[in-house]
């Protein structure tokens, strides 16, 4: 993907089923609604702070924020 990247994940873990557990801090959309939406959480903004099932495809991780300095 090219640009900035549309969400900032807090987390990434393996849910299996190809799929990946993310934390959303910091939505760029507030209102997009999340790919895989739970009872609680239909948007951005209501996972803000929360755990969600995201597409491991729809993933882009940034690993400059794990590179000690």
């Amino acid at each position: 993907m090219a640009g900035e990247p549309s969400h900032r994940f807090g987390a990434w873990d393996s849910t299996g089923g190809g799929n990946v557990r993310v934390s959303i801090n910091v939505p760029k959309f507030k209102k997009s609604p999340l790919p895989i939406p739970t009872y609680d959480a239909t948007t951005m903004e209501d996972a803000v702070n929360g755990f969600v099932a995201w597409p491991k495809r729809l993933v882009e991780l940034d690993t400059s924020m794990n590179k000690a300095s």
